[in-house]
């Protein structure tokens, strides 16, 4: 029932979890987080998932898996290291 919680301000209702997406009206949307994206030692490019996948032409599934640590112990295996897309996520202060 709680997760279901209504407010009823001026005959209006309004469900808290579906008005804020899915947090709660207190607790706002968090940003979607950035990532940089490097092919071998070389930059690429900074942005979120979306935005990397638009930019370099392929899905966000892709890059995604970029990041995936099964990805990074193949191309470690593999010696690929200096030759591989990587996908580092930006931690902010």
């Amino acid at each position: 029932m709680y997760a279901r919680s209504v407010c009823c301000l001026a005959g209006a209702a309004i469900n808290t979890l579906t008005a804020a997406g899915g947090r709660g009206w207190r607790y706002g949307r968090l940003p979607a987080p950035e990532y940089a994206l490097y092919h071998g030692d070389i930059f690429i490019d900074i942005g979120t998932i979306p935005q990397l996948a638009r930019r370099q032409g392929v899905s966000p599934h892709t890059i995604r898996f970029y990041k995936a640590p099964s990805y990074l112990k193949r191309i470690e295996q593999r010696n690929a290291l200096d030759t591989a897309m990587i996908l580092v996520k930006i931690e902010e202060d």
